[in-house]
């Protein structure tokens, strides 16, 4: 099972703050990064401009890789009957 939203190259890690009482806390926060549906567009996007292909407006090329990334992460999804 893949998660398109689950970060390809992010981590998440720690941070130290000081409280208003002068203490310090830790805190987690979250190193940004694609996320796999980001990933799998961008590549898609790649593919596309790099075939030939030619769209007049370049949010029809965004949508288009958008829905590959879409249809890849379901077909990742399926379970296999081996």
């Amino acid at each position: 099972m893949t998660d398109g939203n689950e970060l390809v190259n992010g981590h998440k890690g720690w941070q130290s703050q000081t409280t208003a009482m002068g203490g310090i806390a830790m805190a987690e926060t979250s190193k940004g990064g694609l996320t796999k549906r980001e990933l799998f567009a961008a590549m898609a996007m790649q593919a596309i401009r790099s075939g030939g292909g030619s769209y007049a407006k370049w949010s029809d090329l965004s949508e288009d890789a958008v829905a590959i990334a879409d249809a890849l992460i379901a077909e990742l999804n399926k379970e296999t009957t081996t």
